[in-house]
Order: C-alpha cells, then structure tokens, then sequence
C-alpha cells in the first residue's frame, strides 16, 4: 500500500474522561505519539465500533488534535450524503447549519453520538 495512505482502524485505546462529559479530555500522550508516527500522511482513516463510545471519543480527540496541529485538511465521512459538504460555511457555524448543510440523517447516524467529531473539524 502507498506511503500517503496509512489505516488506523478501530482504534481500541482506554481514554480519559467520563463519558457524556461536553470536553473530552485532550488526546492521552501515547496517542499522540502513535498518531504522529503515522504522519505525514495524505490520509488518515480511522475506523470505529459503531456501538463504541470510547472509539468516537478517540475519534474527536484525533480530528482536535489534528486541527491543533494545522494538520487537518479536511474530513470525509461516511455519514454524509454524497455531493453535500460544510465548504463555505463559518467557522463558526451551528450544528443545525452543519447537519443541513450534510444532509444528515439522524434515524442512522445520531447527531449526538457524531455530532461532536463532526463539529471538532468545522
């Protein structure tokens, strides 16, 4: 597999911080440090268990710390609806802004539970 794409899938890693807590803990060191032994990397995929809340967490820990970093270009998800993006909207856009702006479908993808790493990259 070319250099430029790495996976991390379904990164399994005990995390800081209670659950449902609105700041997540920033990303643990030893995160940081596997992370960024992945890098430079053109793409970073990271995978999860849908029903693990622990992997979202990560998965926002990752995309804040990324952003931190200058590092983060951009985000592809999944839950998007093909052809629908968050280009043009401010940084500072609501998440009612962003979710329309996605298309989103919360009957498939909660907004709570994905909410977060979403609005982490706007």
């Amino acid at each position: 597999m070319a250099r430029s794409f790495l996976l991390a899938a379904a990164l399994c890693i005990a995390l800081l911080g209670p659950a449902g807590c609105a700041t997540p803990a920033p990303l643990p060191v030893a995160d940081q440090a596997r992370i960024a032994a992945l890098l430079p990397a053109d793409v970073l995929l990271l995978g999860e268990q849908h029903d693990a809340p622990a992997h979202q967490r990560l998965q926002r820990q990752t995309i804040e710390w990324l952003a931190a970093r200058g590092q983060l270009a951009a985000l592809a998800l999944e839950m998007a609806e093909r052809g629908h993006a968050t280009t043009g909207l401010p940084r500072d856009a609501s998440p009612a802004q962003v979710r329309q702006a996605l298309a989103w479908h919360d009957a498939g993808w909660p907004w709570k539970t994905y909410g977060p790493v979403v609005m982490a990259a706007v």
